[in-house]
C-alpha cells in the first residue's frame, strides 16, 4: 500500500465499497410504528402501509439485524481497515442523531444481490394502513390478506387534538 499514493488509495477502497455496497442488500426495519415523520417519510406522505413483523433475525433465519447508532459527528471511516468489525459497524450503522427517532434496525445480507427479500410468512403478525390510503389501495391489500385471517389490521388516524398517530383496528 506504501507505493500507491494516498488519494490513489483512498479512490480505489472508495470504488471497491461502492461496489460492494451495490451487490449487497440491506433492508431496514424500524421499531417504531406511530411517528409522524416516518409515515411522511416512507409511507408516501400516509396513503402507504406498515408491516408488522415478528422477530425476522431469528435462529431460523440467516438474517442478523443490527440497531443502527445515532450520533452527532460524521464519522471518519478508514476502508484500509475494511475487515475490522468496527469500521464496518461504523459505515454501514452509524446515522445523524436527527434521525433517532426511527429506532432503525438494519439486516445486510452480505452475498445476495439487491432487491426483493421473502421472509417466512409467519413472521408477518399485522399491517396499518395509512391515514390517507386510497380506497383503490386497501381493497387491494385486503385482497392480499384475504388469505390471511390471523393478521391484524389497524389503520393509522391522525389525531385531532394532537400532533399524533392512533392506531386503531380496521
Amino acid at each position: 500500500m506504501d507505493v500507491v499514493p494516498a488519494a490513489e488509495m483512498e479512490e480505489r477502497l472508495r470504488t471497491a465499497w461502492n461496489e460492494w455496497l451495490s451487490a449487497s442488500a440491506i433492508t431496514c426495519f424500524s421499531e417504531v410504528h406511530d411517528h409522524p415523520l416516518m409515515w411522511g417519510h416512507y409511507a408516501d406522505s400516509h396513503k402507504g402501509v406498515c408491516l408488522i413483523f415478528d422477530e425476522i433475525a431469528n435462529d431460523q433465519t440467516e438474517w442478523f439485524a443490527f440497531p443502527v447508532a445515532y450520533q452527532e459527528a460524521r464519522p471518519r471511516v478508514n476502508l484500509t481497515r475494511f475487515n475490522d468489525p468496527n469500521v464496518m459497524m461504523q459505515a454501514l450503522f452509524l446515522k445523524s442523531n436527527h434521525w433517532s427517532y426511527e429506532r432503525e434496525q438494519r439486516m445486510i445480507d452480505w452475498h445476495g444481490a439487491p432487491g426483493y427479500r421473502v421472509f417466512p410468512a409467519r413472521l408477518l403478525k399485522g399491517i396499518i394502513l395509512g391515514a390517507k390510503i386510497s380506497d383503490d389501495d386497501e381493497a387491494f391489500v385486503r385482497g392480499l390478506l384475504a388469505n390471511r385471517p390471523d393478521l391484524r389490521i389497524f389503520r393509522a388516524e391522525i389525531d385531532a387534538a394532537e400532533f399524533n398517530l392512533n392506531m386503531v383496528p380496521a
